[in-house]
Parts: C-alpha cells; sequence; structure tokens
C-alpha cells in the first residue's frame, strides 16, 4: 500500500516541482513553445512469500487528465506494470511471458 501512495504522489510532485521553476515577474508567452517529458518513473515493491506461486491482479484508477483534448501530438502513458514470470530452474527458450500495461491516452 505504501507504494501505491508513493506512485500516486509522483505527478503532484512533479508538477508543483514545474511550478516553481515559473517566474511570476516575467509575462507569460503568447506563443506555445516545444517541449517533451519522456522516461520511466520506477518504483519499488515488495515481493510476495513463495506459497503464492502464481497470479497477478492490477487496480488503475482512471480520470481525467485535461478537460479538452490538447490535439493529435498529445499522448501520456499513465502507471502501469511490466511483471515478469520467476522460475525456480533455467527459463523457457522461445517463451514470452512478460506482462506490460497500464492506462494511457494515445489518439
Amino acid at each position: 500500500m505504501r507504494h501505491i501512495a508513493t506512485a500516486a504522489l509522483l505527478p503532484l510532485t512533479f508538477t508543483l516541482a514545474a511550478l516553481a521553476q515559473v517566474d511570476a515577474t516575467k509575462p507569460a508567452s503568447p506563443q506555445p513553445q516545444a517541449a517533451e517529458m519522456s522516461g520511466y518513473m520506477l518504483v519499488g515493491c515488495d515481493k510476495v512469500p513463495q506459497e503464492f506461486n502464481a497470479g497477478f491482479s492490477l487496480y488503475a484508477a482512471a480520470w481525467p487528465l485535461l478537460e479538452h483534448y490538447p490535439g493529435h501530438r498529445f499522448q501520456t502513458g499513465l502507471f502501469g506494470t511490466w511483471m515478469h514470470a520467476q522460475y525456480e530452474g533455467e527459463a523457457p527458450k522461445d517463451l514470452y511471458s512478460d506482462i506490460e500495461g497500464g492506462l494511457g491516452w494515445w489518439r
């Protein structure tokens, strides 16, 4: 539960940090500026006991990011998951067992 709370606070932290960089004495630029923020935010998690052995569950809350769609160049990925199978011995050859996914907005 602690990691879910941390993940929920990350976007707020980044937003507040960005707002702190804005100089209120300068007038806002009337023209849009090209910008990009990319990369991954990683959050650690605790391993479950060995007796669980299999299965997974993912809960993701969805909410509106913006009031109006900003245009065809906008995309964002929200918090998701990337899980890998854990084998007791050597992993099988030619087998892809990752589970990837999460919420996002691509148009």
